[in-house]
């Protein structure tokens, strides 16, 4: 009689941190970011843990990737809210401010999870020049860089 082996099979993902980044979004809509895991992403995946580690070397990284993920959808809600005003003038202006207020809090009242991750978690990509995402010390609190003086010493 034959041995049974009990081997996972292999299994191959096209897009593996697209799903991960899908499947938190899910999670955090539902769950809040706290209670997000890449081992269980990992596994409702489909994928071992050690692979999610391949495009995530840990929860931070994911958490930072999925600030950007919810920082850019809103960015898009709020382009789509504003490119669909067509009045022109300071009536348009205007329009074009309420719109984007309206869009801001509308996005927060129906995405709470996700709208509190982003607002907890400062983006890290397209930072003005002069900003970073903070230091070594885990401190993700954008800080002002140090610039050289131009007056000298005094």
């Amino acid at each position: 009689m034959a041995a049974v082996s009990h081997k996972r099979p292999h299994y191959h993902h096209g897009d593996l941190a697209s799903a991960l980044l899908e499947t938190a979004v899910s999670q955090v809509r539902a769950r809040g970011a706290g209670q997000v895991s890449l081992r269980q992403l990992a596994q409702e995946v489909g994928v071992s843990p050690s692979a999610a580690y391949q495009h995530f070397p840990d929860k931070a990284a994911l958490m930072m990737a999925l600030s950007d993920w919810v920082f850019n959808e809103l960015d898009a809600q709020m382009q789509a809210a504003v490119d669909a005003v067509t009045v022109d003038g300071p009536t348009g202006a205007l329009a074009r401010l309420g719109t984007l207020g309206h869009t801001y809090v509308r996005f927060a009242a129906t995405e709470p999870n996700l709208f509190r991750h982003m607002s907890n978690t400062p983006r890290t990509t397209d930072l003005p020049d002069g900003l970073d995402a903070g230091g070594d010390r885990g401190d993700r609190t954008p800080k002002r860089r140090p610039q050289a003086s131009s007056r000298g010493d005094r």
